[in-house]
Parts: C-alpha cells; sequence; structure tokens
C-alpha cells in the first residue's frame, strides 16, 4: 500500500474477505493469543466470539502509520466498543491489553494461555448440540439489529424465524424438553 491507488485495491480486497466472513451462516470464533493489532483485529471483529489469553494484545495503529481505515472497517469497531472506545483506540494508536479489551466489550472471554484451546473446543461443542437453524435465524437477525432501520430485512427475518417454528428440529426440542433428554438437531 505505498499510495492510494494501492491502499484501495487492497481495502477491496480486504473489506471482500471481511464481508465473506462477517457473511458466514454458521457461527465463527476468534481464538486470539499474543498481538492482534490493525488488520489481525480488523479480522477478529468479524467473527461472532472473540476468546483472548491475559497475556494478548488489540490495538490499530493507524494513526502511527499515517494511513484511515475505511467505513465498513471502522463501523465494526464503534459498534463492538461504542464511539469513546473507537476514538481511543484509533486517535492515540497505543495497546489495550487483555482485560480493557474485555472492559469495553472488543473481547468475549479472557483466559489463562493453557486454557484457550480447551475453551474454544468447550464454546464449538456447546454450539454443534444447538439447532443449527436457530443459530442461523438468531446470527443473521443480530446483524440486520446492527444496520441503518432502512437497510434491515425484516422479511428475511421473518422469513427465518417461520423456518425454525416449521422445522423437524423445533418438534425435536420440544420433544426432547419434556422427555428430559438432549435434544438431536438435524438442520432441518
Amino acid at each position: 500500500r505505498n499510495d492510494a491507488a494501492a491502499a484501495a485495491e487492497y481495502t477491496k480486497i480486504s473489506e471482500d474477505a471481511r464481508t465473506a466472513m462477517a457473511n458466514l451462516r454458521k457461527p465463527f470464533i476468534a481464538m486470539i493469543r499474543g498481538y492482534c493489532l490493525g488488520g489481525g483485529m480488523a479480522v477478529a471483529m468479524t467473527t461472532d466470539m472473540r476468546i483472548a489469553t491475559e497475556e494478548s494484545q488489540f490495538g490499530i495503529p493507524a494513526a502511527r502509520l499515517g494511513i484511515a481505515y475505511g467505513f465498513d472497517g471502522l463501523s465494526k469497531l464503534v459498534d463492538l466498543v461504542g464511539p469513546a472506545f473507537a476514538n481511543e483506540i484509533l486517535l492515540t494508536g497505543r495497546r489495550l491489553n487483555a482485560e480493557e479489551a474485555l472492559r469495553i466489550g472488543l473481547v468475549n472471554r479472557i483466559v489463562p494461555d493453557g486454557e484457550l484451546e480447551k475453551t474454544v473446543d468447550e464454546i464449538t461443542d456447546a454450539l454443534c448440540e444447538n439447532a443449527p437453524l436457530s443459530m442461523e435465524a438468531n446470527k443473521f437477525t443480530i446483524r440486520e439489529i446492527l444496520k441503518d432501520p432502512d437497510k434491515q430485512d425484516h422479511d428475511e427475518i421473518a422469513r427465518l424465524t417461520q423456518v425454525c417454528f416449521d422445522s423437524q428440529d423445533y418438534q425435536e426440542g420440544r420433544q426432547a424438553f419434556m422427555d428430559k433428554r438432549r435434544p438431536e438437531f438435524k438442520g432441518r
């Protein structure tokens, strides 16, 4: 990115990749160990959950590099931490430790380094036991809530909700609850 034209091409490629990641239908978890800076942080912010170690550090050093980030990248940061903390992160260029990142909502959890993979495995196992259609519908709805009201797709939210209520998984979930057993969801 040695000039504006190269930066524009880099931004297009990066935004396309982040959009594809953000639009995944399945849950997406970032497992963060160590430094999560700049582009790495942009990738982590596209995920549904961010689990980090106690030693992790976060930051966007744009002000120290003389660059600016576009709307899409910054809107996700503002959505996660609010405008005050987004300003602090971007304007100072300083690194945040894991405790600060947790406090401001940048990460969901922090765990000791030796427990990171185990914790993410436990979350993944819990996700695998849940109804895929329900998770997809809820993930889509959360994304829509973050959009401007005039860009929200309420018809698709209603359709996904109806699909869940009409699904075999809903019937299985209700029956499993009555039988006091774990449901076996199929995504249908």
